[in-house]
Formats: structure tokens, C-alpha cells, sequence
């Protein structure tokens, strides 16, 4: 199979520190989500090119001097996404004053500062957008075919762990004949192998042909058929779904909710799964899958049992008492340079991570 072609990606993981206490909903995503929208002012152009992962979703409130971190990614050229994110490294550069928010409801707001920008791709810290690593296609090949020589997917089967970072809605597969909120996915009996990884093949899609990727009808036939039949190569060990709704409130000031599945997956590969489908997993980190990705729904990280996972700096931060009145928590551990450059990957692999 042929992946939907889909152009560069850049990301920022952003850390903050908080000047006053804040209260979030379980789910962070919808307050991060406004901040942004709101701090870039972007219209269409922000559903178009960026998405947000949420990091420190399950978490209700923060004392002054915590820190907090959630990660950008935005999706296209240079061109396009660099105006992009000098006004966004410019604005986190001037809280609090530049803050768009001081509604006393909002977690984000004229309570917090910058603390770090860094390269979401390579760990690498930052001051201005010139320093972005662009994640390629060539990367995915490359980051696939370590994953799958050191998993020998070739001879054996492999245990990965799929944990959903944020909510997500997930169409069920007779979702047309449902109404409202039962058309989604809402527990571990509605998914299924084959609807997972179908769902995540047609957001890649939807996505290629958004900028301009168009994909033949016999090429996504073909390519229908090939997902079929990899899905026997996927089997659901165990399955800790639940549903959840979030509240949020809209344009209007009411209070709404934003329902969507929460919870974690044991995958078990066996051999006879092709690289091609570890690559369509892999790049669904970085996207998100399902309705309303952009706002920061659907993001999932994967990771083998008792190891690090494969996107680096998408852990919350772990903060201690002790910690509160210092500057910020140590955080994720990142490759030495030399490292990135023996490994040519812009990830963490098992193969080659080597924290400082």
C-alpha cells in the first residue's frame, strides 16, 4: 500500500509556568484549543495547518509556579507554516501581557509565562521558528524500518501499548443508521482491529487530499482491500475504553459538552504485518485520528510495555512538592547529539535512545 502523501510536519512542545493557581476539566484540550485560536487570531487557516496534543489531560488544578506543557504540530511548507509560527513563538514570548484571555473562568489566560520552546522532532530547545526539524516522509521510512528490524515483526509477534492521550470520536461502522452520539465509538465491544486502523487510513486521506494530494478511486480500492487484510495481523489483547463528556463552553458563553472515548489498547502484531501498515500508526501520533483532531481530539501515543515511549516530549510534567518554587521540573530526557545523528531519526527508538 501507498500512504496518503502528506506534507512536512513541524512541531513545538511549549512549557509554561503558571503565575496564579488554575482549574482545568479533566480534558485539557478544548482550554488549550481557545488559547490558540484566540492568541493567533488565524481563521480558517488554523484548522488547515495545526493541531494540538494535550499532555497533561487527567490533571484539575495548578498551584502558582507550576509548570505546564502541551505540544503544537502544524502541517505543511515552509511558506505556509512559518509566518505561523514566528506569530506564535512571538506571542508566547510576550506573556503575559500579550495574553488574549483574562476572563477569570479560563485556565489560560494573563496567568501564565514562557518557560521553553522545543523541537517536538528532535528535543532540541529553541527561540525562533528558523530551528523547526521537519518531520518527512523519508523519516517515516526510516523511523519504520527501526522499529520493525528491532521488533522482528518479520519473525515474531510484538506487544505494543496504544494509549489515547486525549478523547476520541471514532464513527461506529453502521454509524449512518445512528443518531447524535451513538454514531461513535463508545467502548471496547463497538472497535474493532479493522475499524481502528480503517479510521485512521481515512483521516490520512481526508487530510492528503485537503492539500492537494489527490488519491485515484482504484488506489483506494486497492488500498481498502490491503487494509482488510492486514487487520488479521492485529489482534486487541486487552481493551480499557470508556466513554467520556467534557464540558466546555462556546461562542455564546453556554455551557456545552464534547463527548469522546478515552482509555488505552494492548495490541498484539503478528507476523504477516507489513511496514507499510507500522508506518500508517506511527504517522497517526502526529495527526490524530477521528472528528475534531485539529482541536486536539484523538491524539494517541504508542510505546512498548516498560519502555519509553516513541514520541519524545509528550509526558506531562512531573511536578513534586519540592518542586513548586522551582523555575521548572526536570524535563523529558533528550538525545545527544551525536545520538540523532548516528540514529538519522528525528524520535526516539529503543535502538538508539541515549538520555543525557
Amino acid at each position: 500500500m501507498i500512504l496518503p502523501s502528506l506534507p512536512k510536519l513541524t512541531g513545538l512542545v511549549v512549557t509554561l509556568r503558571f503565575l496564579r493557581a488554575a482549574e482545568y476539566n479533566l480534558h485539557h484540550e478544548m482550554a488549550v484549543d481557545a488559547f490558540l485560536r484566540h492568541s493567533l487570531n488565524l481563521g480558517d487557516n488554523y484548522t488547515h495547518h495545526l493541531s494540538i496534543i494535550t499532555t497533561e489531560n487527567g490533571r484539575l488544578t495548578y498551584r502558582q509556579g507550576d509548570p505546564y506543557r502541551f505540544a503544537v504540530i502544524a502541517m505543511g511548507e515552509p511558506q505556509q507554516v512559518n509566518p505561523i509560527w514566528q506569530k506564535l513563538i512571538t506571542h508566547l514570548q510576550g506573556l503575559p501581557e500579550s495574553a488574549p484571555i483574562r476572563d477569570a473562568g479560563v485556565p489560560l489566560k494573563d496567568n501564565i509565562e514562557l518557560v521553553s520552546l522545543t523541537d517536538l522532532f528532535d528535543g532540541i530547545p529553541l527561540s525562533n521558528f528558523d530551528g523547526l526539524d521537519a518531520y518527512t516522509e523519508t523519516h517515516l521510512q526510516h523511523q519504520t524500518q527501526a522499529w520493525f528490524n528491532h521488533l522482528k515483526l518479520d519473525q515474531q509477534s510484538a506487544t505494543i501499548d496504544w494509549f489515547w492521550q486525549s478523547t476520541v470520536r471514532l464513527l461506529k461502522v453502521n454509524h449512518k443508521n445512528l443518531k447524535t452520539e451513538q454514531r461513535f465509538v463508545r467502548e471496547a465491544a463497538d472497535i474493532t482491529p479493522e475499524l481502528l486502523i480503517n479510521r485512521l487510513y481515512q483521516t490520512l486521506s481526508q487530510l492528503s487530499e485537503k492539500f492537494g494530494r489527490h488519491i485515484h478511486p482504484e488506489t483506494a480500492a486497492l488500498n481498502q482491500a490491503w487494509l482488510q487484510n492486514q487487520a488479521q495481523y492485529i489482534q486487541f489483547k486487552k481493551a480499557d475504553l470508556y466513554w467520556i463528556d467534557t464540558p466546555y463552553f462556546g461562542a455564546n458563553q453556554q455551557q456545552n459538552t464534547l463527548g469522546g472515548m478515552a482509555g488505552s489498547i494492548t495490541l498484539e502484531l503478528l507476523p504477516g504485518l507489513e511496514p507499510s501498515l507500522f508506518s500508517l500508526l506511527l504517522l497517526g501520533q502526529m495527526v490524530g485520528i477521528g472528528q475534531r483532531r485539529t482541536s486536539g481530539l484523538g491524539k494517541y501515543r504508542l510505546s512498548l510495555p516498560k519502555t519509553p515511549a516513541l514520541m519524545r516530549s509528550l509526558y506531562p510534567i512531573a511536578v513534586h512538592r519540592g518542586q513548586i518554587t522551582s523555575p521548572i521540573s526536570k524535563p523529558f530526557p533528550t538525545l545527544k547529539p551525536t545520538a540523532i545523528k548516528s540514529c538519522a531519526l528525528p524520535t526516539t527508538l529503543l535502538s538508539c535512545a541515549k538520555p543525557i
